[in-house]
């Protein structure tokens, strides 16, 4: 179980490096599995790990406003 456990947070952590996480932003690892893989996290990615501010509808709206006031469309 460890081994797996292991497996999936070296995807997780290739993924983020891949999205171009940086050491310092904040992780949110939800759902019911999401949470265990911090402790087989890099250490650099678990020490960044914190609770979601709210849903996961929250989170789509504001990634949305981000890149909506980013690139200058209004609604």
């Amino acid at each position: 179980a460890q081994e797996l456990m292991q497996s999936g947070a070296d995807y997780i952590a290739k993924a983020l490096r891949a999205l171009g996480w940086k050491p310092g932003e904040v992780l949110c690892l939800t759902g019911g599995v999401g949470p265990q893989y911090q402790a087989y996290l890099p250490t650099e990615m678990a020490t960044c790990v914190t609770a979601p501010l709210g849903s996961g509808l929250d989170g789509a709206l504001a990634l949305a406003a981000q890149i909506g006031h980013e690139t200058g469309d209004r609604p």
